[in-house]
Parts: structure tokens; C-alpha cells; sequence
């Protein structure tokens, strides 16, 4: 069996994308283990198996020309000028495998093309709603302008992948609807992959036998972070120093903005890590995580970090959707929960210190390898590609 997997963009970027991308090359490859006859090639922009095409790099350029023929992603350029849609066009592949649901374009040639062969889209999130999370707050007429027509863009190349793609991998039951609402066709498969990640096997030293000690971690450039860290700080921190006096919060983050820096560092009892380099260098052994995350799209890859690296979770609805499966788990006790007004931030602190935090951070690392390993991914993966080679063997 021949298996292409096409991802724009990095495999190896320590971003949600990034890491959703990891999964899928950790499963594939893992399929190849136990499979060595089958065929299985890579194209993205760090991990190229094909000599005979350019190296498809993300450049500026790329996007706005993209955007110029209404299409949502960069690689639609090295699709039509740098024979990557000859080659992909050229051989028949058996399962051809696209890491993002921008690249329908791909989707729909393939299935015109080669109608029997097996194209499974993996979503990272709903493209569409994305947008609305990117442009979170965004005002101004150029911002107008650009969602308009990354919306137009989206919705046809989000739409080629749900109407051609055979299967989709998805990460959670919300993602699977609204694929449903906003283009009202479903495909042959649904399966739903949750985030899974390698464990974090990381020796936090840093120790305070104050308590509690919160910390809140993401890319503080992108709207639903950072506005969502704002409502904490302005409606939730206050609070929780008046009730725990000995309180500390730890936010780090990249890009942040300067307003949002010049708040957190007017608060001398934040500890504040823009830009920082190894996350147990800033981080207290007996944290806790908060993720007060309002709005948003796909999974908070941060709950499934903090529960492999052993740190209970208290976070918002929005925060823990796709997470219900953990959230339900009797390994869950003191570890996860929900909490979207002060009293219960107040109420899940107060909890989470009736309990061994030890005990915890053991019950931690069982969940997250109980429903976010890799190996979840890679067993999911197998099933897939098993059913496909059954029936194509028939």
C-alpha cells in the first residue's frame, strides 16, 4: 500500500499545529514498523521524501498570492508552480493523507483524478471558526478586510476537504458538528483523535511550600490567550490573593503584547516569562494550571501538557472541550476542574489542597497516558489504515 502524507508548514514547530502534525508522522511511521511493505512518503517543509519537487517553504508572498486566487493556504502556490500537483497528480497513491483542511484543493484533483484512492484530512480544528478565535477583538478596516476574505478563502478550501475527503480525523464530537452546521456533508468516516503527546518527563526543582502556586502558559500573541489571562487578572486574581495571601501566578508566554506585559508586570505578585526557553525552568513543582480561555477553536493543547508533566488542571468550559473522557474518569478526583466564575476558582483550589499532591501528580500522568499518549494516536491510526488495506486486498 502507498501512503503520501502532505502537511504545510513544519512537522517538528513546538505549536498545537506542530504537535497535531507529530501525532499523525508518530502513527504513520509506526504503521510502517509493523507494515515495512507498504511505501510511505513525506512532504512538508522540513521533512521532504521527493527529490523531484522544490521544498514547499511558508513565505509571505505565498500567503498573500494565495489569498489573491481565494485560497486559504500558502502551498496552493508550490501546488501550481513548483510541480508538486504534477508529481502528487503523477502516481496513484492508495491513501494520501493532508495534514490541514486548508489543503481541499488538493482533496478535490486527487478525487477526480484517482477515485479509489483513500483521502483522509486531518483537522486541527475547524478552519472556519478559527478565524473568528484569531481575530478575537481585532478591529479596523484592514483586519475587516483580511477575515472577509481569509473567511471566503477557508470556507472553499475547508468545503473541498469535507465534500472529497473520505475520512476525516477530527479531535473532538463539537469540531465533528460543526463541520456538519457549516457545510452539511458528511463524509464516508468520522473518527475522533484527541490531542496526544509524549509524556513530559521534565525535573521541575524549583520548589514553594506556599500555596497555591498557578500558572497559566500559551502564545500570548494569540487573541483567545490573551484574552482570556485579561478576564483572570481582571475579574478572578484579585480575588484569590485576598482569599490565599501566600498566592503566586506564573504567566509566560510568547510575543505578548504591551499592554498586556505593562498589566502583568504591574502586578508585583505575578511572576512573568515572556519568550521563555525550558518550561521547568519557570515552574514550581506543586503548580497547578488555570486556562480561563473565553472563546476559541479545537482543543487547549495545554490541559493534556500539564496533566503529562503531572500539574492538576482548573479551567473553563470552552478550555476542557474534547477533554470529556478525562474529565468523567474517576482518575480525575482533584485533578481536573471547572471553574468559570471566582467561587470556582475558590472551590477547586481548596480541593486540589485536601489532597496529596504527590498522589496527585501520579493520577495525573496515569490519565494522560490512559487517553492522550501517542500510543492512542497510533492505534487509532492503525485502525484506520487497517480497514483500508482489508478492503483493498479484497
Amino acid at each position: 500500500m502507498k501512503i503520501l502524507y502532505i502537511k504545510a508548514g513544519k512537522i517538528d514547530e513546538k505549536t498545537g499545529g506542530g504537535f497535531e502534525s507529530y501525532k499523525i508522522l508518530y502513527s504513520l511511521r509506526e504503521w510502517i514498523s509493523k507494515n515495512p511493505e507498504d511505501e510511505f512518503l513525506i512532504i512538508s517543509e522540513d521533512l521532504l521524501d521527493v527529490e523531484a519537487i522544490d521544498t514547499p517553504v511558508k513565505k509571505k508572498w505565498k500567503d498573500f498570492a494565495a489569498r489573491f486566487f481565494l485560497h486559504s493556504n500558502y502551498m496552493y502556490i508550490d501546488y501550481k508552480i513548483n510541480n508538486l500537483k504534477k508529481f502528487i497528480l503523477h502516481t496513484k497513491y492508495d491513501v494520501v493523507i493532508l495534514g490541514n483542511s486548508r489543503l481541499g484543493f488538493i482533496a478535490k484533483d486527487i478525487k477526480k483524478r484517482f477515485n479509489d484512492t483513500k483521502v483522509i484530512i486531518h483537522y486541527d480544528n475547524v478552519e472556519f471558526d478559527y478565524i473568528d478565535a484569531y481575530f478575537l477583538e481585532e478591529t479596523g478596516i484592514k483586519n475587516k478586510l483580511y477575515k472577509f476574505i481569509e473567511k471566503i478563502s477557508v470556507k472553499r478550501d475547508e468545503g473541498s476537504s469535507v465534500m472529497y475527503g473520505d475520512i476525516n480525523i477530527l479531535l473532538t464530537e463539537r469540531d465533528k458538528n460543526r463541520l456538519n452546521n457549516i457545510y452539511g456533508i458528511n463524509s464516508t468516516v468520522n473518527k475522533i483523535i484527541p490531542i496526544c503527546l509524549e509524556e513530559g518527563h521534565k525535573p521541575f526543582r524549583l520548589k514553594n511550600s506556599k500555596y497555591p502556586n498557578l500558572f497559566f502558559i500559551g502564545s500570548l500573541w494569540y487573541k483567545s490567550n490573551s484574552t482570556g489571562i485579561t478576564w483572570f487578572l481582571d475579574n478572578i486574581w484579585v480575588k484569590i490573593k485576598n482569599k490565599f495571601p501566600d498566592a503566586t501566578l506564573t504567566i509566560g508566554g510568547s510575543k505578548p503584547s504591551k499592554e498586556l506585559s505593562e498589566k502583568i508586570e504591574f502586578d508585583k505578585s505575578i511572576r512573568f516569562f515572556p519568550n521563555f526557553n525550558r518550561i521547568e525552568d519557570i515552574l514550581y513543582s506543586n503548580s497547578i494550571l488555570i486556562s480561563p480561555i473565553q472563546k476559541g477553536a479545537g482543543m487547549k493543547i495545554k490541559i493534556a501538557e500539564a496533566l503529562s508533566m503531572g500539574f492538576p488542571v482548573i479551567a473553563s468550559e470552552e478550555s476542557l472541550v474534547g477533554y470529556e473522557e478525562a474529565y468523567t474518569d474517576s482518575l480525575s478526583r482533584g485533578l481536573m476542574y471547572k471553574a468559570n466564575s471566582f467561587e470556582g476558582y475558590i472551590k477547586s483550589i481548596e480541593e486540589i489542597s485536601r489532597l496529596e499532591f504527590s498522589i496527585l501528580s501520579n493520577n495525573a500522568r496515569k490519565l494522560f497516558r490512559k487517553y492522550y499518549s501517542l500510543k492512542r494516536a497510533a492505534d487509532s491510526m492503525e485502525d484506520l489504515l487497517s480497514n483500508i488495506k482489508r478492503k483493498r486486498n479484497k
